[in-house]
């Protein structure tokens, strides 16, 4: 699975509160679906050719994620790259609350945007991580699959 990473601005969830993707930096501890995980690399990966601003309308409200159409997403059948989730996948979100859940997407919007430097994570354990409250793949799940 591809993991072209995700727009610099792209918030990350850590101990402390949140910050955009690009300020993480090496042995800090991110949120992911097994709690918190150190972050053993912060990549930033080369532009790719075609960026998009995704946005998920789902009965728990709007996720926005700006990053390729070949980035994982985490759906309940599994990996999917995002410019293929649908109407009738559901994606692991974190909620207000602080708590994952599965939703069902009810639509799915992706809007081109211009290119921009790309970031990813590579944690321990190679686990997926939040982003924008959505559950993406790590760069460390492209290398090891």
């Amino acid at each position: 699975m591809n993991s072209n990473g995700v727009s610099g601005k792209t918030l990350i969830v850590y101990p402390k509160g949140v910050k955009p993707i690009s300020e993480v930096e090496v042995g800090e501890s991110v949120l992911t679906d097994d709690g918190y995980k150190v972050v053993k690399e912060v990549v930033c990966v080369n532009k790719p050719l075609r960026v998009f601003e995704y946005v998920l309308k789902s009965p728990k409200g709007y996720y926005h994620l700006t990053t390729s159409p070949h980035n994982a997403i985490m759906t309940q059948g599994g990996d999917v790259e995002m410019g293929r989730v649908g109407n009738k996948d559901a994606v692991m979100v974190l909620m207000l609350n602080g708590k994952q859940s599965f939703t069902h997407v009810s639509a799915v919007w992706g809007i081109h945007r211009p290119s921009e430097e790309m970031y990813n994570l590579i944690l321990e354990d190679g686990v997926c991580f939040f982003a924008n409250g959505v559950l993406i793949g790590s760069y460390e799940d492209e290398k090891e699959g």
